[in-house]
């Protein structure tokens, strides 16, 4: 057993109570403190990770919008009086339903 352990385990004659207590009450402090940092590092880690996963997510959806537009575009370029019957009939059905 080294020179602190036995010093904790058989504290000194003339060592107060409330230094053995306060003793005890760092010694918890420190132990949740500890605890504590690693339960934040954890966190801070799944936060950045998550983040990451957010900002891919982001950018795959301004992909997809950018295709998607880019393929009306093609369309409406090729065939411009279909898609003029399609906003058309699109807008009839908004009005007739919005009607009701």
């Amino acid at each position: 057993m080294d020179q602190k352990a036995k010093a904790e385990a058989n504290p000194a004659p003339d060592e107060r109570v409330t230094d053995r207590a306060a003793r005890s009450a760092h010694e918890a402090i420190d132990r949740v403190a500890e605890h504590v940092r690693s339960t934040e590092d954890r966190l801070r880690e799944s936060a950045s990770h998550a983040g990451e996963q957010a900002r891919a997510t982001a950018d795959q959806v301004r992909e997809r919008g950018r295709e998607y537009g880019d393929d009306i575009q093609r369309f409406v370029t090729a065939r411009p009086l279909t898609a003029l019957g399609i906003a058309f009939a699109a807008g009839w059905l908004i009005a007739h339903l919005g009607r009701r």
